[in-house]
């Protein structure tokens, strides 16, 4: 009996404690608890719209742009990727970390020639095009002025930026001397 009596007292008492806690984080405004969470992690999307125009130095051809959007269609359609970090290690010195991803690959038959460097792909073709655009970035942040619903931080780090395009296919190979291969 008074073991039951102690754990009616234990739960009492963890209910009230949880409950005084969530009368606290519920008196926060959405700003204040982003400003005063220790860790704060946000997942979300982007509609991206592109403009994707390149072309690809080779040794044999003149290399004209290619307008990937409009060969290959825009990836304004898909939503992408972006999440991030921040560890608040003290209430004005923080640790941020972000990743965003944009990936675009479209496999299509192609309506007319394209020069890719020492590459073409001829109208008919069926060919794939890869464009893959990363963010990593890390950054130390200090807020020299904060208030219950505000925050001032400045910030110093790292920002990788990674960009690649890529085309494959059937295609032909014109060399340096003229000589195409297929």
């Amino acid at each position: 009996m008074r073991e039951s009596m102690a754990s009616v007292g234990r739960f009492l008492l963890t209910g009230a404690l949880l409950g005084a806690a969530s009368l606290a984080q519920a008196q926060m405004t959405p700003a204040q608890s982003l400003i005063q969470d220790k860790f704060v992690l946000n997942l979300g999307g982007f509609i991206v719209g592109t403009d994707v125009t390149a072309h690809l130095n080779g040794s044999s051809s003149t290399n004209p742009d290619i307008d990937f959007d409009q060969t290959f269609g825009d990836g304004s359609d898909a939503t992408r990727v972006r999440a991030d970090a921040l560890w608040r290690i003290t209430p004005n010195h923080h640790l941020r970390f972000l990743y965003f991803n944009n990936t675009h690959d479209v496999t299509r038959a192609i309506d007319r020639n394209i020069v890719w460097g020492d590459y073409t792909f001829h109208a008919g073709a069926t060919v794939e095009s890869k464009a893959k655009f990363q963010i990593w970035e890390l950054a130390y942040e200090y807020a020299f002025w904060r208030t219950p619903d505000v925050e001032i931080s400045g910030s110093v780090g790292v920002h990788y930026m990674k960009l690649s395009q890529q085309l494959s296919g059937t295609a032909t190979f014109t060399d340096g001397n003229g000589s195409i291969t297929t």
